[in-house]
C-alpha cells in the first residue's frame, strides 16, 4: 500500500467558483439555464431581531405550516401560532 505524504499533494492556488460550476453542469447535463441571481436574500425584518435572546430554557416549537387548503382558516392558524409561541408571545420582536 503506497502512502502519499502531504508534501506530495499538489497545492492549488485558485478558488473554485462553485456557482459557475453548478450552472455549467445544469446547462450541459440537463439543458437548464439557471436564473441570474440579481438580489441576495434579505430577511423581511431588521437584522437586530436575530440578536434578541429567547426566554430562559425556551425551546423553539415545531410550527404547523399554513397551506391555505383544508378547513383551517387564517385566523385559526394565527391563533394556533400564538399559542405555540408560549412565553415568547409577550414580545413583538420574538413573534416575528
Amino acid at each position: 500500500m503506497n502512502m502519499v505524504s502531504p508534501q506530495q499533494i499538489p497545492v492549488v492556488d485558485h478558488q473554485v467558483n462553485w456557482t459557475s460550476k453548478i450552472a455549467e453542469v445544469m446547462r450541459e447535463q440537463f439543458g437548464l439555464r439557471p436564473k441570474q441571481q440579481s438580489v441576495m436574500y434579505k430577511t423581511p425584518y431588521p437584522s437586530a431581531y436575530d440578536q434578541i435572546p429567547l426566554p430562559h430554557k425556551y425551546k423553539m416549537p415545531d410550527f404547523t405550516k399554513f397551506s391555505g387548503q383544508g378547513e383551517v382558516s387564517t385566523m385559526e392558524h394565527v391563533s394556533r401560532f400564538l399559542l405555540q409561541l408560549g412565553e415568547a408571545v409577550d414580545q413583538d420582536v420574538l413573534r416575528v
